[in-house]
């Protein structure tokens, strides 16, 4: 039988290398049970050697950190324009329309047709000042404390704002999308008002490149079933793409 430390290097060894991998899986593995694994995980993440995530463990070089939207613009950028622009099919004139934070959606939003009547809520200051100059949008803002990263408002949003916010097609971004399905953001805080913002929308949109698979934020939004579109670029493996739309969520490669 091996020891605890020759066990938990080759658990740091499988989750370098795959950057997920669930309690089961390891258990299984290691002929060993899902409480020893949980044990094993608990030792380690103090010892900063991975990050455990809703029964699994993620290496920490896969766990998503805040950063600027600007910066984020940066990376894929190319992959963000396609999504952004086969995310407009799915936006009719007149319809009430939710852009979350995040720099996917900010490419979005930068498409818009600006012959189209719409009714826009976001929360990030920077799209709402650009939209607000087309007299064909009606743009709300929610209220709340701005975090300098997102250049978004956060904390305690208007009730009544989104009160009013019933049969809105909601767009938002993701940080991390685990291999199984879990879609995730940097903050709690964030994913909590995601999830508010899911229960008032007619029609949920993911839009995320596949560089998000496989890494994980603290903030757990939902999984791929709670989806109603989910569109990435075409770098999505063939296998993701298969178990995503197993869960219930149309998956659109741009």
């Amino acid at each position: 039988m091996i020891s605890a430390n020759q066990r938990r290097d080759i658990i740091l060894d499988k989750v370098n290398r795959s950057g997920y991998v669930q309690v089961a899986e390891l258990a299984k593995m290691l002929e060993v049970t899902t409480a020893t694994i949980r044990t094993d995980l608990s030792a380690m993440e103090k010892e900063g050697r991975l990050t455990r995530v809703h029964g699994s463990a993620m290496s920490n070089s896969s766990i998503a950190r805040e950063r600027t939207t600007g910066d984020k613009s940066l990376i894929c950028s190319d992959e963000k324009c396609r999504i952004a622009l086969a995310a407009l099919s799915h936006i009719q004139d007149g319809d009430s329309i939710f852009l979350a934070a995040g720099s996917t959606v900010a490419a979005l939003s930068e498409n818009l047709p600006p012959q189209y009547r719409l009714n826009i809520f976001t929360p990030c200051l920077q799209v709402a000042a650009k939209l607000a100059s087309n007299s064909n949008y009606t743009v709300h803002l929610f209220g709340g404390v701005v975090h300098c990263e997102s250049v978004s408002v956060r904390g305690e949003y208007s009730p009544e704002l989104m009160d009013s916010m019933d049969g809105v097609k909601l767009f938002f971004g993701a940080d991390g999308i685990s291999p199984d399905g879990s879609v995730s953001c940097s903050t709690i805080e964030e994913a909590l008002f995601t999830r508010k913002l899911m229960r008032r929308a007619s029609r949920i949109i993911l839009l995320s490149d596949s560089s998000k698979l496989g890494r994980c934020g603290s903030g757990r939004i939902c999984t791929m079933a709670a989806l109603d579109l989910f569109i990435t670029d075409k770098a999505l493996p063939e296998e993701s793409c298969k178990a995503f739309a197993e869960q219930g969520a149309e998956v659109i490669l741009a």
